[in-house]
């Protein structure tokens, strides 16, 4: 499978387990380790586990291995890491704090379309407005 098919398939996972805030950085400008970065969202740490589960088991079967899966003791920050596309999973306080779009000076981005659950979503657009970065509606 080559890295687009990978990272679209990776998307498709991420959708169907209701991962949000979902944003693709193309890194391989940036360094060797990987092609993509893929940073999504999860409401709780049984939701990261599960994503991250359903990562493993979903790309396994269409002949991705991951090379290695690491996740914090309560689940706030998963890597995934699949070789030349590496997902990181956050539960929403641990994305606010670590902010890599921010450290990695994402402007940006190859995809940021998966939508927060609406509670979510009103939290996330507040602080999108605040920030004065990724304006739009809120929904």
């Amino acid at each position: 499978m080559n890295t687009e098919d990978k990272l679209k398939r990776i998307l498709e996972i991420l959708d169907a387990m209701k991962a949000f805030d979902v944003v693709t950085v193309n890194a391989a400008e940036r360094t060797i380790l990987a092609d993509y970065f893929v940073l999504a969202s999860a409401t709780s740490d049984t939701h990261a586990k599960a994503i991250a589960n359903d990562l493993h088991v979903k790309m396994k079967a269409a002949g991705v291995r991951a090379s290695h899966v690491e996740a914090d003791p309560g689940w706030e920050w998963t890597i995934v890491d699949m070789d030349d596309v590496v997902v990181h999973l956050f539960r929403e306080k641990a994305r606010r704090f670590y902010n890599l779009e921010e450290l990695w000076g994402v402007v940006q981005t190859v995809r940021e379309t998966m939508e927060a659950p609406p509670k979510k979503r009103r939290l996330l657009q507040r602080r999108r407005d605040n920030s004065g970065a990724r304006q739009g509606k809120e929904a």
